[in-house]
């Protein structure tokens, strides 16, 4: 459908959206002190993408699908 939800985002600085080649596909700095992230990324071809969450010192990778 287009549409993301990621719990747990507190502390998150920014996020990226990579497509299945690496490319950056969606790049936002986030407010730390959101719970939740709601993303419409129903603009993207369908396929496998990545979700990059940057926090302090690291980075969080979750692969989720566009159908």
């Amino acid at each position: 459908n287009g549409f993301i939800n990621l719990n747990n985002a507190i502390g998150a600085e920014e996020i990226q959206i990579l497509n299945s080649n690496g490319q950056t596909v969606y790049q936002k700095k986030l407010d730390k002190s959101l719970p939740k992230l709601h993303l419409d990324l129903s603009y993207l071809p369908k396929g496998s993408y990545f979700a990059k969450l940057k926090k302090a010192g690291f980075n969080k990778l979750i692969k989720f699908g566009l159908f």
